[in-house]
Formats: C-alpha cells, structure tokens, sequence
C-alpha cells in the first residue's frame, strides 16, 4: 500500500491543496507502513484495505468540498448531540438502533459513511449507493460469515463514529481490524481532535439535508479519547455503558480476533487478549481521570449497566429519556417494543469464547479494574 497512491487517486477526481490533505497524508505515513509489516494481510485482505483506503481518502475530499459549498445557514453548529460510550461487549449496538427508531434522533447510518456525499435525507438514500454498501456487507459476510453472532452490522444499520473517523484515517477502526502497533503508538501520542473535528463537519454535511433533528452517535471506542470528544463537542450528552470487565476483555478479545482473522494470517489469540486489555484499561483511565473531575456538569452523563439494560431494555431507555428531560411518546415507544422483539438476542446464533483461550486471567482483570468496578458496583453475571 502506497501513501502517495492512494492520495493521488483522490485527488485525481478533486482540486484539493496539499495543505487540506497534510493530516491524512501524515496519518497514511504512518498507517500503510504499518499494515504492510506488522497486520501480516493476506493477498484478499491487502487487497481488500487498500480498496478501503483509497475510498476513505476520496470521501475525506469529498466531504470538505461538499461541506465548503454549503451555504452559511446550512452549515450549523451541531447542538448536544448524544453520544454511547464506555467498555464494548456492554450493549451499545443494541441501545443505538433501539434508540434510533425515535424520530427525534438522527443516526449516521453505514451506507452513509461508506458512500457519503452527495447527502441524502435519512429517510430517502440513494439507491446506487446503498446497493454498493450491500455488496460491500455482503463481501464482509463472505470473509468473516461468523461475524454476525458477535456485531450488529448492516447497510442501514446505526454506524460507529469510528467508521467515520476513518476516512481521515486518524480512527481506532483501524487498530481493531488490523495488529498495527505502531499506528496504534502514534494515534496515541498524536491523539485524536483531528479526527473529532473531520467528524464535526460530516454531521455538519449530513444535517444539511434532516435539519431540526438531533444526533444520536456511538462508539466504545469514544472512551480511548474521551478528552477529545468532549474538547470538540463540550455540550454533548453522554450514556456510558457498563459491565464487569471479566466478561468485557474476552467478548472484544474474540471480537477483534474474528475481525483480524477476515483480512490476516496468523492473528494470536494470546496477543489479543493482552492487546484488548492494555487497551481497556488506557481507556478506563483516561475516562476515570475526566470522571473525576469538577469540571464535568453531573447531569451530561448518565451511567447504565449493561444487566439493567438486558433485564429490562424499555425501562432503560425510560431512565435515559427521564435523565435527560426528553419525552417518550407512546408511538415511539411501540416502535421500540416491535424492534426488540425483532432483533433478539443471539438472532444469528451465541458467541462462543472462553477467557482462558486469549490467555485471560478472571482473577487478573478483576485486579486491573477493581476501581472501575468498585465505582459502578459491577458483579458479573456468573460467580
């Protein structure tokens, strides 16, 4: 995988100065070196990320120009969006689309971020374009058919935030579907307001077309930059997830290993279990730092295990809506009622994984994260 290439392909279709594409280019420098001598790709999966690529750069030009041609009055600020964040494996995919089915929320959906401009109205989306998303999903199903267990995913489906991120290729996305340490050493070091800001003008692009309605966003990976979201939206609302840490760092461990196995040869279950609990753990501290502080008006955050929601997924959102001041109209609320019973859990079949397989101690977890277990009482589910 070439930087140069890859930028030069988008830039064949698009003016575009140096200067606009210094971040991505940066980010490329560092990112496709890494792919190429660390995520041990297969021809399929080389080939497959660096078709990916190309298409990230493209709709990161596209989604400025588009952005700079939007009349001033078109281009307003993004008020309090709501964001789903905290420790994965707790939920959070089944609480967006629920969410999502309340009109007053607009959710980036998949297609979206694959196939970003020009923007459509969410309720209206170009054909071409989702038939194109499909066949990527459906490219996906073929190389990872087990995946569907594990993650809700779809063309229309509520979207990661970290899907878009990547098209500034500054995005945790990568280093979950790829081992790429040393990207994943300069995201760190780097951080992440770039890749927050690009995400800032997406929704700007995107509401263009649905004013009036709020954003409903989501990503667990939120957690690993906390500090950058809330520097790029300081009045957003947040929900944090939670469960024990004993059933979390497993569940993402197997995640992230049928994710690497899709694209690369000789992914170690053992590596991943230290990589995804190294990972946690950074994140637990960054966002326990922040959680602390004075600063952070109690009322922008409401916390919700992951327990409560399962038990009882309706009086979980009753408690979000009531936290936050908003209504939960009857209609809404049978449009909700008629999603779970649709989408059950384990629809496509249990996800089936040990600790003991990614090298993962229950005893060890526990004492990494006893004070993030002690801070929200979390027990896990078996003894």
């Amino acid at each position: 995988m070439n930087p140069d290439k890859i930028t030069q392909k988008a830039l064949k279709k698009h003016k575009f100065t140096p200067d606009e594409m210094e971040a991505v280019v940066q980010a490329l420098n560092v990112l496709c070196p890494s792919m190429e001598n660390e995520a041990h790709l297969t021809t399929l999966g080389r080939w497959v990320a660096n078709k990916d690529l190309v298409r990230m750069v493209n709709n990161y030009v596209q989604v400025h120009k588009s952005h700079s041609r939007l009349e001033v009055s078109n281009r307003s600020e993004v008020q309090s969006p709501m964001f789903i964040i905290g420790m994965p494996r707790t939920g959070s995919s089944l609480l967006h689309n629920l969410l999502a089915v309340d009109r007053r929320w607009r959710a980036p959906v998949y297609w979206e971020t694959l196939y970003p401009c020009p923007p459509c109205p969410p309720d209206k989306p170009d054909k071409a374009r989702l038939l194109a998303a499909r066949a990527d999903f459906s490219l996906f199903k073929m190389l990872a058919p087990g995946y569907r267990k594990i993650y809700m995913y779809g063309s229309r489906q509520a979207a990661e935030c970290i899907a878009i991120m990547a098209m500034a290729c500054m995005s945790p996305r990568f280093t979950f579907t790829y081992h790429i340490p040393t990207y994943q050493e300069w995201l760190s070091r780097q951080g992440m307001d770039k890749g927050y800001q690009f995400h800032r003008v997406f929704l700007q692009l995107l509401q263009s077309e649905s004013p009036g309605r709020e954003w409903l966003l989501k990503a667990p990976a939120h957690l690993l930059h906390l500090d950058a979201m809330l520097r790029v939206y300081p009045n957003c609302r947040v929900i944090f997830n939670h469960r024990h840490p004993t059933e979390v760092i497993p569940s993402i461990a197997s995640n992230t290993w049928h994710l690497r196995s899709a694209f690369s040869r000789n992914v170690s279950k053992i590596q991943t279990g230290q990589e995804e609990l190294n990972r946690w753990k950074q994140g637990w501290n960054v966002a326990s730092a922040l959680r602390g502080s004075t600063s952070l008006p109690i009322e922008q955050f409401i916390d919700l295990p992951y327990h409560q929601f399962m038990n009882d997924p309706l009086r979980a959102v009753e408690s979000i809506y009531e936290h936050f001041n908003m209504e939960l109209t009857q209609e809404t609320r049978q449009c909700m009622i008629q999603f779970l019973s649709a989408n059950r859990p384990n629809k496509f079949g249990r996800h089936a994984y040990t600790s003991e397989e990614f090298g993962l101690n229950p005893g060890i977890l526990q004492e990494q994260f006893k004070d993030y277990i002690h801070m929200f009482d979390l027990s896990p589910s078996t003894a």
